[in-house]
């Protein structure tokens, strides 16, 4: 099927719970597909899971420097349906963070901050 070869250079971290899938079932499948799968997190390119990360947890991964880049946090589907396309798919498809919204989220939070001041200041 030419699979083989579709993940090569991608260190995947499985992480939580797999929605319609097994970790076992994601580990075989990336691996028959040239992937490296890994006991943690902190040397990964990819984190596999079906759930959202928590606050913390996105958080982390959201400013830890990574030696490779950005890590992408993705649903299973990323690895299934890169497998099936016969190349890498774009993860911001699959993604849980977005790491163009990660300044935006921050800046949410400040506009939040300032307007509950605001508020409360004009309710005084």
């Amino acid at each position: 099927k030419g699979s083989s070869a579709v993940l090569v250079g991608v260190r995947v971290y499985v992480g939580g719970y797999m929605r319609n899938t097994t970790d076992i079932a994601m580990k075989r499948a990336i691996s028959l597909a040239g992937g490296t799968i890994l006991s943690t997190a902190s040397s990964a390119t990819h984190i596999l899971t079906s759930q959202q990360l928590s606050g913390s947890k996105t958080q982390k991964h959201l400013t830890t420097k990574h030696r490779n880049g950005p890590v992408h946090v993705v649903r299973p589907e990323w690895v299934t349906d890169s497998i099936e396309a016969g190349h890498r798919l774009p993860e911001a498809q699959y993604s849980f963070i977005k790491p163009a919204g990660a300044q935006d989220l921050r800046e949410m939070f400040k506009k939040s901050r300032s307007q509950n001041h605001a508020n409360a200041e004009g309710s005084k």
